[in-house]
């Protein structure tokens, strides 16, 4: 007896352990970095990677990514891949890897080294040694950050940085108590971390992006030299002042260009008018190429070249705005922003969490935010890649923090007016019109452009219609400078199969826009806050007409379900043959706390159960 109780409990451990580990799909065994600064110019970087592929949700992480360009490149690799006995695989030279240019649309001194490999069985273990070296100065280092996504588990990882003493580097830690130790051994100053038994993070509805809540240490130097200018980290105000040097003489340009500047801006009645006819200016004359040659991957081409390419990256078209501005008589400000991360590290001024190019224009009383890489938004929209997000901007007197506008959830708002006239059987058709604002606008944009095909798609994604058959599709931009911008959208759908005949009854559908309400799964257990990135209202107002020869029996009656993550109220009127339906759905953005989850779901899953609800129609 005694003996089968002990195999209960060892079974039982068995399967808790696999229970555990059910979700891990990496494990990283080792991960080691270092780095050695040599001076202000030059930088060795040795790394380690040991890491066991435990499945195929796992499989990115068996490839190998290197960013380089002329001044970083990989001087040593080697590569083994084995299964879970030892037995090797395959082994990986430096000849191996692949050189990868970005594209033709792009300028570009940078690279990728790149190996792919596609494991014939699971688990796997993936060992990558290679040494990076970096030269003519920099402006960043290696981060330490193991856990690279969900569901990684980390065994062991360390980081050791080697500096001058006379060239000193900073460091950040997020999300993260590690220790970090620091001493002195001779002429340079050790900076090393090491940690054990990092369990992975798993992902559950409704999470923050692994970026925002992985353990990581940022590194970077106080000052610096890169490509031939030098510069201070020490403040954000110091950082702004490098930047500057960046634009000078940046923003000239010939006779002809400054003549047509002239002509379209000399006779607005102010600055406002100015700066949307230039807005268009820039969005008729130029488009988008990314530029990373030289410095270019920090500093805008000249104002000058891209009014006569006609193309450049967000850094030289922000600049080229920048000077027509300035041609006019207007000041605006050069700016970096990133598009991933919304917050910036007041105390730890670096690059490292910077991406993209805006500019700001600072009026008497209003500050106008531009984004010259996309011509489809309205002038004066903050999209929401950089709304709320912190931007680092160049004064005159230096570099300064500014965070930019964010609109409130019930400014994007969807409005669809439906017509259902209901035929013979179970036939139906579906007349729409859906004016989009503000981020439901934007998350549109590519329908402007799109073909038939896609726009169809759209809609039959959008309607949820069976047996839809769309015809008479329009889709109309709105975007007046400094007005709140709109897409309209307006189709016509049949459909052969959206009511359902029984016997004498009709079951109709109210609402074919929502068909299909997801819910989240069902999760007794949540480990982490939950998080909702994006607010919005949609409202639909639809009229049903009753076909001859039926009557209304049956339909759902008024409701109104409210929870912290939203609102919806239903209503319904009968008169004649038509039936009035109006839904209105809040949903609120925000972190909420993981013990709310269980109203998430029960709101989920009311909302799915209203957004389904049908009338009954029988026949007279």
């Amino acid at each position: 007896m005694k003996n089968n109780i002990a195999l209960y409990i060892i079974a039982g451990l068995l399967m808790f352990s696999q229970f555990c580990n059910a979700q891990t799909n990496v494990i990283v065994l080792e991960d080691n970095t270092q780095v050695q600064v040599h001076d202000k110019s030059s930088v060795t970087c040795n790394m380690h990677s040991m890491i066991k592929v435990i499945n195929e949700k796992g499989a990115d992480a068996v490839n190998f990514d290197c960013q380089c360009s002329k001044d970083e490149r990989i001087s040593s690799f080697s590569g083994v891949i084995t299964d879970q006995t030892g037995r090797v695989l395959r082994k990986i030279k430096k000849g191996d890897l692949l050189k990868s240019e970005y594209s033709h649309e792009m300028a570009t001194d940078d690279y990728m080294m790149h190996f792919q490999y596609t494991p014939p069985v699971y688990p796997i273990i993936v060992t990558y040694d290679w040494t990076v070296e970096m030269s003519n100065g920099f402006v960043s280092l290696p981060s330490f950050a193991p856990q690279t996504d969900y569901d990684v588990e980390v065994n062991h990882a360390s980081y050791k940085l080697i500096t001058p003493n006379d060239n000193p580097c900073r460091y950040q830690c997020i999300n993260t108590n590690w220790k970090v130790n620091k001493t002195t051994l001779g002429n340079n100053t050790v900076i090393d971390v090491s940690m054990d038994s990092l369990h992975a993070i798993h992902k559950e509805s409704y999470s923050k992006p692994i970026y925002q809540i992985m353990p990581r240490i940022l590194f970077a130097p106080a000052d610096f030299v890169y490509k031939g200018t030098k510069g201070s980290m020490a403040s954000w105000h110091d950082l702004g002042l490098w930047f500057n040097g960046l634009l000078t003489d940046r923003n000239f340009f010939n006779n002809t260009a400054k003549t047509r500047i002239h002509e379209l801006t000399d006779t607005c009645r102010d600055a406002k008018s100015k700066i949307a006819l230039l807005y268009q200016l820039l969005e008729k004359s130029t488009r988008y190429v990314s530029i990373q040659l030289g410095i270019g991957g920090m500093q805008p081409i000249a104002a000058s070249d891209v009014y006569n390419n006609g193309f450049g990256d967000c850094k030289g078209l922000s600049n080229y705005m920048r000077a027509m501005l300035n041609e006019a008589g207007i000041r605006s400000n050069y700016a970096i922003i990133s598009t991933k991360y919304d917050r910036q590290l007041p105390t730890f001024p670096s690059l490292d969490l910077f991406d993209h190019a805006i500019l700001q224009v600072p009026l008497k009383g209003d500050t106008i935010w531009i984004e010259c890489t996309a011509p489809d938004l309205a002038l004066g929209y903050v999209h929401s890649d950089i709304a709320g997000h912190d931007a680092l901007v160049m004064t005159d007197e230096g570099g300064k923090l500014c965070r930019l506008p964010e609109y409130a959830d019930t400014t994007n708002i969807q409005h669809s007016d439906i017509d259902i006239t209901l035929g013979p059987g179970r036939m139906a058709l579906i007349n729409m019109s859906q004016c989009s604002y503000m981020r439901q606008y934007e998350d549109k944009l590519a329908l402007v452009s799109a073909g038939d095909k896609e726009r169809k798609e759209y809609i039959n994604d959008a309607m949820k219609v069976p047996d839809a058959e769309i015809s008479n599709m329009d889709v109309t931009l709105h975007k007046q400078s400094y007005s709140v911008p709109s897409i309209q959208i307006d189709a016509c759908i049949s459909s052969h199969g959206y009511a359902n005949l029984t016997g004498s009854r009709l079951f109709v559908p109210l609402n074919p826009s929502h068909r299909g309400f997801s819910i989240p799964e069902s999760n007794n257990v949540r480990k982490h806050d939950i998080y909702k990135s994006y607010g919005y209202i949609d409202e639909e107002n639809i009229t049903i007409h009753i076909p001859a020869g039926f009557t209304l029996e049956a339909c759902p009656r008024d409701t109104i379900c409210q929870s912290p993550f939203g609102k919806l109220a239903f209503s319904l009127a009968h008169k004649d043959n038509d039936i009035k339906v109006n839904y209105k759905l809040l949903m609120n953005k925000g972190l909420f706390s993981a013990d709310k989850y269980s109203q998430l779901y029960d709101f989920m899953k009311l909302l799915a159960s209203l957004y389904s609800q049908k009338i009954v129609l029988k026949k007279i």
